[in-house]
């Protein structure tokens, strides 16, 4: 969706605001020819012909008009500000529900830093541009017109002088307007890469202090705030030269205006002492909505960089799934890969034909090295992303089109890396799904041997955890993930590199929480260890995203093959990595 459009979309849900918006615009507008014409009638009408009664009242008037002028600006601003936040609310809505229709490999694709620059700063600049910007940027054009159009009515010589000294002000304009567009271009960019720097940063900050690599992380960082810096500076050049350049065109110009009226000259006929008065007075006017209008023009070109952002994410191509409401159905096979090939992008083929199947309440392990495309099939019977060419199916269904509420009741998912978040232990467990009941939460917690230290923690299961809060080890977190997979009761658990990086007496705490819930379910386990295979009933080697063998355990390691091989190094102390 357009940004346009939701602007339009948002006004017509506003006609109020927006109604008294217009209003005060027209005021100001208005208001500011007023005090002009209130001069040169002072001057041609009273003072020039000695007559002072009056000229308080007209006075007055001036003032009058001054205030109601600045009264009408108060509630433009008032007005412009409801509406843009109005707005704010609305673009990151819109945005929040694209960013859940977004498949899997936007993610990949795009650094985390630069999709928050867009949510965060590119956001920012779009409510820039209703306080700063385009209603203010539609006042001076009117005022603009509005000074012309007196200008005319009091002098058609002066009108002449008015529209030959616009084009000068434009071509100068214009000039600063394309470098600047550029220049608020490259710095978004710059920024961008620098968030997703922090971001990477911090999440990788542990190991930076373990290994004293602050002072690299210094050296990396530093040219890219250089780069930011740099961009900035010639931003805020711009800015700087652009107003002293339009004050003295102004001098030039009245200068010249006086001069031209002069008797000696005389090229502006008919100007008497108050149409000159008058006609300075606007003159001064004109300049300073065209001074505003490059700067808010400014802004603009600041946000059409952020719209174009905004609108590239809002554009990007939705994960398409048609989903299948037809109930489970029972079978033989909980698990079926058909002659499947997939590719993440257009790099190649990371699997190759692949094809097995997994009965049902059989514990299955995929082993072999690091880059075999284990975990790319495990993604696959996740639903993460559709199968290139081929089928996958769990009980019948295509998981990538299975429906979400079910999927979770179907598939137990235990990924390689813990992630959580910064919350109550049961939401973390359950993940807001309030199907799943207080009592479903602690029986999970029971089952894989949890729920007694959860129960010494000072709110137990309602105890918040995460950054700031309270915090459990590494082996409680992966023992907390095995939970969150098995709390909705699923079929099938699938488990990728569960005792990856952990020691041997919390290695052997996981494996047998393994056991206790693998009862009665169908287990796909995934690991480039034998070790980590949990009581395989069947095994298959990958390789180059192909399986190479399979076979049972027992089997296998006499058929002296793959797995014959990898059990041997690992018996005389190696690891296939």
């Amino acid at each position: 969706m357009k940004i346009t459009r939701l602007f339009w979309d948002i006004c017509k849900k506003n006609p109020i605001p927006l109604i008294l918006l217009i209003v005060s615009v027209v005021g100001i507008v208005a208001l500011q020819l007023v005090p002009p014409q209130i001069l040169k009638t002072i001057v041609d009408d009273y003072l020039d012909k000695g007559i002072y009664d009056g000229v308080t009242t007209l006075a007055v008037i001036y003032l009058v008009a001054v205030l109601a002028s600045y009264i009408c600006e108060f509630f433009k601003t008032i007005f412009t500000t409801y509406i843009g936040q109005k707005a704010i609310l609305e673009i990151r809505y819109r945005m929040s529900e694209k960013l859940a229709r977004l498949p899997i490999r936007y993610y990949n694709k795009n650094a985390a830093g630069d999709v928050m620059s867009r949510f965060t700063q590119d956001v920012e600049a779009v409510n820039t541009m209703f306080s700063d910007g385009l209603v203010n940027m539609a006042v001076d054009l009117f005022k603009i017109i509005g000074i012309i159009v007196s200008v005319f009515i009091m002098n058609k010589s002066l009108f002449v002088y008015t529209l030959l000294i616009i084009p000068a002000v434009v071509v100068i304009s214009n000039a600063f307007r394309k470098r600047v567009y550029a220049a608020q271009l490259q710095l978004r960019k710059a920024m961008g890469k620098m968030n997703s720097f922090i971001q990477e940063a911090f999440s990788g900050l542990r190991l930076f202090k373990i290994f004293g690599h602050e002072n690299r992380l210094s050296r990396a960082f530093n040219p890219l705030v250089d780069e930011q810096i740099g961009i900035r500076r010639k931003v805020n050049r711009m800015d700087a030269i652009f107003p002293c350049v339009m004050q003295i065109l102004k001098a030039i110009i009245i200068c010249s205006f006086v001069v031209l009226t002069t008797k000696e000259v005389n090229l502006i006929v008919g100007v008497t002492v108050g149409t000159l008065a008058a006609a300075i007075d606007l003159l001064g006017r004109l300049f300073a909505p065209i001074e505003e209008l490059a700067t808010e023009f400014q802004t603009i070109q600041q946000v059409f960089a952020a719209f174009n952002r905004i609108n590239e994410f809002l554009s990007e191509e939705e994960e398409t799934r048609v989903i299948n409401e037809e109930s489970v159905k029972d079978g033989e096979n909980d698990i079926l890969f058909q002659n499947v090939s997939f590719a993440y992008d257009d790099n190649g083929d990371i699997l190759h034909d692949v094809s097995f199947k997994v009965k049902r309440r059989l514990k299955v392990a995929l082993v072999g090295r690091t880059g075999s495309g284990k975990t790319t099939i495990l993604n696959l019977l996740a639903g993460l992303y559709p199968a290139g060419i081929g089928n996958i199916t769990i009980c019948d269904y295509d998981p990538f089109t299975m429906p979400v509420e079910l999927r979770r009741r179907v598939i137990g998912i235990v990924p390689q890396t813990v992630t959580t978040f910064t919350g109550k232990i049961v939401d973390i467990i359950t993940l807001g799904d309030e199907q799943i009941s207080e009592n479903d939460v602690i029986e999970a917690l029971k089952a894989v041997g949890l729920y007694e230290d959860i129960e010494k923690l000072p709110e137990k299961h309602n105890t918040v955890i995460g950054e700031g809060e309270s915090n459990l080890s590494f082996g409680q977190m992966q023992l907390l993930t095995l939970a969150r997979a098995i709390v909705t009761n699923p079929p099938i658990l699938l488990l990728d590199e569960l005792t990856s990086g952990l020691d041997a007496v919390t290695e052997a705490q996981i494996l047998k929480a393994v056991k206790s819930v693998s009862e009665n379910r169908t287990i796909v386990t995934i690991s480039h260890r034998l070790s980590g295979i949990i009581d395989a009933d069947y095994v298959y080697v990958c390789s180059h995203g192909k399986i190479v063998e399979e076979g049972k355990p027992d089997e296998l390691v006499k058929n002296n093959g793959w797995y014959a091989k990898y059990k041997q190094l690992e018996d005389m102390g190696w690891q296939a990595s």
